[in-house]
């Protein structure tokens, strides 16, 4: 199975960034990230019904996985999806700057 590598981090300058934050700073960056991450579970705290598809979803995804795996293509179509995403991310980003 092909592994992806992760990014290394420059842990000592996220550190040195978080400690140059003033409180009023800390509190505005934290608190964004908890609105974001609240709001995405309250999106995921749905019906029974929402909860039905997406353990059918989990289950279809397991399902495909195995049988791509039996056939031997699914390092393929990882490698293809990986190239894909880049792509789409790159366009993401110059739709995003093209907006600025």
């Amino acid at each position: 199975m092909a592994t992806t590598s992760t990014p290394n981090i420059d842990q000592a300058a996220l550190q040195a960034e978080v400690d140059k934050m003033s409180q009023s700073d800390l509190k505005e960056q934290l608190l964004k990230i908890r609105v974001r991450q609240k709001k995405q579970q309250a999106k995921m705290q749905g019906s029974a019904s929402q909860k039905a598809y997406q353990l059918r979803q989990k289950e279809l995804r397991k399902l495909l996985k195995a049988k791509a795996q039996q056939l031997g293509i699914y390092d393929t179509i990882n490698e293809e999806a990986a190239k894909l995403a880049d792509a789409e991310l790159l366009a993401e980003g110059g739709e995003a700057e093209d907006a600025a």
